[in-house]
């Protein structure tokens, strides 16, 4: 499936959570031009975004997949290491003029595909090695030449790579699953959010600094990339005006679960949180202190706006 945004995912949802922040500024407009647009409506377009911001990113995803490859890559390693051990053993069972024949029925010709990770090639030599094993038991042990636990040794480490390829495959499917269900996700959000945004440019036409809050490649160029808003200040101790150290920021959409931004002072008490411009509830903490929250708090589009916050030692018991 297509993506139906010209866009990256992360900016496109950051499109979106500026529109809808400009919807909510302007809601009682647009109620009026259709009784559809309500908080409700609104509430319920968050909500999904936050659903599909929360689903795994194809990266994410991929960073999996590559953790089960480095096993993989471990497990063969450890299977060819096995099957050189075959080798010798057969080397020492059988005259010269017999070796190479047994070791082509024991998969050699297909280690070094193997070693280029082959899986299939791979798998296809540790089954010879388990089937000449199996059909030439009794002359690999003559003479006390292989341990007859090797066998059985080499079928568990067999039994590990394979499992473990099972789980590669898995992986790199979930990721075309998963992929897709995103993509899905974000299409269905773009089918109604874009309508929104026409009607918005509808009902300002007639004001082009509003208009521009609704029209799609507009709010990208404000958002995408470097250009995203933010809140910044300095945090400080209310008795003794001294800056406060590690203190942590959050901002937050109350009504949209999952929508936060959060931050933490440097040595100088000074913070800076990225974030799309809206209205946010901002929350500081920091060890030693009484919370602070204000709701309310606007960012502005393509801006940082700034805000300073004094935090009041908590009483200390006993």
């Amino acid at each position: 499936m297509v993506a139906l945004f010209n866009c990256s995912q992360a900016d496109f949802i950051l499109v979106v959570i500026t529109g809808l922040n400009s919807y909510f500024e302007y809601i009682t407009s647009f109620t009026a031009f259709s009784p559809k647009y309500t908080a409700t409506w609104g509430n319920e377009m968050r909500a999904d975004l936050a659903a599909a911001e929360a689903m795994p990113t194809e990266g994410a995803r991929d960073a999996e997949s590559e953790g089960k490859r480095i096993e993989l890559v471990e497990k063969a390693a450890l299977a060819r290491k096995y099957w050189q051990r075959l080798k010798r053993y057969i080397m020492s069972a059988y005259p010269e003029n017999l070796v190479n024949i047994k070791l082509m029925a024991a998969g050699q010709s297909l280690y070094l595909k193997a070693t280029q990770e082959n899986w299939p090639a791979t798998q296809m030599m540790l089954s010879a090695a388990t089937r000449f094993m199996s059909n030439n038991m009794d002359d690999l042990t003559k003479n006390d030449n292989m341990p007859p636990t090797f066998p059985a040794e080499f079928g568990v480490v067999i039994a590990n790579f394979r499992q473990q390829l099972s789980d590669y495959e898995d992986s790199k499917e979930t990721i075309m699953v998963e992929t897709q269900n995103r993509i899905t996700a974000l299409n269905d959000i773009h089918r109604r959010f874009m309508p929104m945004m026409l009607d918005g440019q509808d009902i300002y036409s007639d004001n082009e600094a509003v208009r521009k809050q609704f029209v799609f490649a507009d709010v990208l160029s404000r958002v995408g990339g470097n250009s995203l808003a933010g809140l910044s200040g300095t945090v400080t101790d209310d008795a003794t005006n001294l800056v406060i150290l590690d203190a942590h920021i959050k901002l937050y959409v109350a009504e949209t679960p999952g929508m936060e931004y959060v931050g933490a002072t440097n040595e100088e008490g000074e913070y800076e949180v990225n974030c799309p411009s809206g209205t946010y509830t901002v929350t500081v903490e920091a060890t030693g202190y009484n919370p602070s929250n204000t709701p309310g708090v606007v960012v502005g589009v393509s801006t940082v706006s700034r805000m300073n916050i004094r935090l009041t030692p908590a009483a200390v018991e006993g």
